[in-house]
Formats: C-alpha cells, structure tokens, sequence
C-alpha cells in the first residue's frame, strides 16, 4: 500500500513540477525574451514600460499580419514607454509599429540606424530626440505620428528614406543641422537633400495655403505632401521631371496645381483623396503616367472630363470605366496611355490606337477578357512587355518594323499587319486555351511557322520532339516553353518549300509522339 501511495505521489509531484516549468516559461514568454543576438527585451505591464537592453542590432520585423510579429506584440496596445539601453545599435524595422499609446522613447547615442517603418502608427508619440550618431533613418520610420510636433535631424544622419514624417498631421516644421553635408530644411521647415533637387517630406501641419518649390527641384518624393491640409493652390516648377507615388495624397483643400513644362512621370496616386482637386493644368506632354493618379478627385469625378466612358487628360488616357464595352477608338492626338488605363474592361472587344500615341504603360489592357484586337499605332517608341497581360488579343498595325511588331515578336503574341483593317478574328488556338495542353505552345509555334515561314529549327529543336518520342512530357513541355520564345527568323520565298517539307516531317515526328504517349 505504500509503495502504491508513493507511486501516486511522485507522479502528483512530477506533474506539479512540469506545470510550474510550464507555467515559468509561459509568463517569461509573454514577458521578457530575446529581440537581437545580444538584445533582450522586458515588459512591465505596471508601468507600461518596455525595455530594450543588450549589444548589437535589434533583430528587424515586418508587419503586424506577417509571421515575423515583434514577440512584444500581445502588449502593443498597453507600451506606453520605452527604453533603449546604452550598447543597443539599431532600432529594427517595424519595432513599435502601431503602438499607438507609445507617448515617449528613450534613444541612446549608441544607435546608428532607425529601421523602416520603426514607429509607424504610434499616434500619441508627442517628440522624440534623434541622437547625434544616427546615420539612417528608414522609409516611414515616422510615418503617421500624429502627435509629433517637430524634428531635428543631427549632422550625422546620411541617409534618409522615402516618407519619413508623412502623415504626421501635427508636424510644423523639420529642423536640419547646419552641418550635416547630405540634407537641409528651408524657411517652410521643408526637407530637402543638401543641392535641393529632391523635396523629401514638407510637414504636414505647415500653415501655408501654398508653399513655393524651388527652381533646383527634379523630383518630388514618395508621400512628400501628404496630408497638408492648410494647402489649397500649388505649383511646380519646370525643372521638376517626376512627380512620385502618393506625393500629394490626401491634400483635402488642395484645389488646384499647375505644373511646369519638364514632367515625364506622374506616379501612381499622386493626388489620391484630394477631393476638392478640380484643376490639374500642365503643358508637357507626360510620358508615364501610373494607375489611380486621380483616383478621388474632383476631376475624377467631373463627367466633362469623360468621352465614352474614358478620362482624358493632357493628351493621355487615364483610366477608363470598367463597363466599356465593344470597340473603342482613342481620340485622335492622343499621346499616351496610362498605365492600367483598360485594366478589367472585360467587355470591351476591340481598340484602336491612332498614331498620335508614342508611349503605352504596363498592364494597360490587363484582363480585358473580351478583348479580340489591338490596333496598334505606327509611331509607338515605348510599349510595357505586359500591358496585355491576362488578355488574349491579336495585335495588328499598319507599317512593317516598327516598335509594336517588335514587341508582339519578342512577346510571342499574336500578330498581322493588316493594312488599314481593324477588325482581326481570333485564331483557333487561344492563349487562354495553351494554359491546359502542354504541347499547346508546339502548336502555336507550328502554327505561326504555317503563317510565317520561318527555320523551323530555331522555334523548335530537335531535342524537344526525342522527348517526346521517349515519354519525357515534361522535359518536352519545359523546353518548347523556352522555344516560344525564340524569334523566328523571316526566308526568302525560295527557302519556303524546303523549310515546309521540314515541317511536315516534324509534324509527322510530333503526332507519332502524341500517339505513342497517350495511345
């Protein structure tokens, strides 16, 4: 009997035991661990206070819904301090993004860099104090701190990211010190590296209704003016070239801009959300331009600036309703067509392209399911590899060698000059239907080889029709996917006869193969 009740207590000791382990690791767990190499962290859930110690770099994390989360994250909504301990180097990327009752931050002059998107969404961080020895600040490392009220950035600093301070609503002005050699503020607490040719982040509070850009500006950057509520009218001098992605964002009073001769890119959603946006004037002809650029705007939303279900501006197609159907002609004088422009008009049928057009953005008729020709324009000079991506139309055009049969060729779309004509019927092997037959881009290739005559051993080796007779499908299948993509070469019309008695012999090769596989 006692050996039984010994047993019994052993077994309720061990048990107590692992539990208690158990539960020590548990709640060491959820407070306390390794961030770094060398770096530890701990959280007092009385003080709110979170504290980062060690040597070394902190270890870089990404976004709250990636499985890299900051082990820290179950108290993101209870940080209301933290502390970085002198010999800590780095503040990894996305460290304390969306701690958003983070009110205070203690940085040591032993961190260098400040990673990207570090205190993104840390809405209550009312001043932080970047120290002397910090090189690097990362892309949005600020981003959306709606409570800092100013910035100094040291002397020391070389390298900022894109966006650094945008979204912070009540941020009036960016300080640089005078002898940092890379960056520099004007009179508006404007951010600027130190020639002035990049405007890097304008704050978001600057009481202007209109701020003057210098003439040494060529780019404007990433989310540069985003949120600068008190603008109202702009404009952008001659010398700026790009205008990049979201740079004018959410500039909700913002009521017109006028922009100088020199700009070849507007990027995408430059203006988005700027609601009360009606005027948009510029006299140079804007080469690229990106989806949703005026994507909720007031001249979005004016039906004037609308023919037949498309947005025009300044000689280029914007974007079009995702209800066009049939076939569309773009206006004539046309120059250029935006990228994503057509993207899922799954009705539409056919385009035509006047010659006016010189340059087409990638992924411009994307999806156009419906979509059985493009008519393409003779004086193109810039078309995007993908911008009939998802979509299985013939292309034709007017004139011999010119950039849009280069590109249909080097893309293994379909094509024909057409001369004049429009209206180009599908083939009876789609691109669509290739997806499903492994040897459906042999056939494609004997098809254009009917067509076009061309050395047939140039589109299809010899190799390829051994695997086949061998049973090797898939060996076939990757090597015939490369040969799609080979240029054919154009004979003499006393080549023809010969190159097709070579043809048919492949075709008599490809068919036994066929039968010898699946029969």
């Amino acid at each position: 009997m006692k050996e039984h009740w010994k047993r019994v207590l052993l077994v309720f000791l061990a048990t107590m035991t692992a539990y208690g382990c158990a539960h020590s690791f548990i709640a060491s767990a959820e407070s306390d661990g390794m961030c770094g190499e060398n770096v530890v962290w701990s959280f007092c859930s009385e003080t709110g206070t979170l504290t980062i110690s060690g040597v070394g770099n902190m270890d870089n994390y990404c976004d709250a819904g990636s499985d890299s989360c900051t082990p820290w994250k179950t108290y993101q909504n209870e940080i209301r301090a933290v502390v970085i301990g002198y010999g800590v180097n780095s503040i990894g990327s996305s460290a304390f993004e969306w701690c958003e009752n983070l009110t205070c931050i203690s940085i040591p002059e032993s961190v260098t860099s400040i990673g990207n998107d570090a205190f993104f969404g840390c809405g209550s961080l009312g001043s932080v104090t970047i120290p002397d020895n910090v090189t690097h600040i990362g892309n949005c490392a600020f981003f959306y701190c709606e409570s800092l009220t100013d910035v100094h950035i040291p002397d020391t600093v070389t390298a900022i990211g894109y966006a650094p301070f945008a979204g912070c609503s009540e941020l009036t002005t960016i300080t640089v010190d005078e002898r940092n050699t890379v960056y520099c503020c004007d009179e508006n607490g404007i951010l600027y590296d130190r020639d002035m040719s990049i405007l890097i982040q304008c704050p978001a509070a600057v009481r202007q209704a209109s701020v003057p850009i210098p003439d040494s500006v060529k780019i404007i950057g990433e989310c540069a003016f985003l949120g600068c509520s008190n603008l109202t009218n702009m404009a952008v001098p001659d010398s700026v070239s790009v205008i990049q992605s979201n740079a004018f964002e959410d500039c909700r009073n913002l009521t017109s801009i006028s922009i100088g001769t020199g700009l070849t890119d507007l990027e995408k959603e430059v203006f988005f959300c700027c609601e009360k946006l009606k005027d948009i004037t510029c006299p140079a002809i804007v080469e690229h331009v990106e989806p949703l650029a005026f994507n909720e705007t007031a001249f979005e939303k004016n039906a004037d600036n609308w023919s037949g279900g498309v947005l025009y501006w300044n000689h280029c197609v914007i974007e079009a309703s995702p209800e066009l159907s049939g076939e569309y002609a773009i206006a004539a004088g046309t120059k250029c067509i935006a990228s994503c422009a057509f993207s899922f008009c799954s009705k539409l049928t056919g385009v035509t392209i006047p010659d006016s057009v010189t340059h087409i953005g990638w992924c411009a008729f994307r999806d156009c399911s419906d979509l059985a020709y493009v008519h393409m324009s003779a004086n193109v000079i810039e078309i995007a590899d993908d911008v009939l991506y998802g979509s299985c139309a013939r292309v034709c055009c007017d004139t011999e060698n010119t950039v849009a049969e280069a590109f249909v060729r080097r893309n293994g779309i379909e094509y024909d000059r057409c001369d004049g004509c429009c209206h180009v019927p599908m083939t009876e092997v789609s691109r669509l239907e290739t997806t499903t037959n492994p040897y459906a881009d042999v056939l494609l290739e004997i098809e254009d080889a009917v067509q076009y005559p061309v050395n047939i051993e140039e589109t299809i080796p010899e190799t390829t029709f051994a695997d086949m007779r061998s049973g090797d499908v898939e060996n076939s299948a990757a090597k015939t996917g490369s040969a799609s993509q080979a240029q054919p070469r154009t004979v003499s019309e006393s080549e023809t006869v010969e190159e097709e008695t070579g043809l048919f012999a492949k075709l008599r090769a490809f068919f036994h193969a066929l039968f010898d596989r699946f029969f």
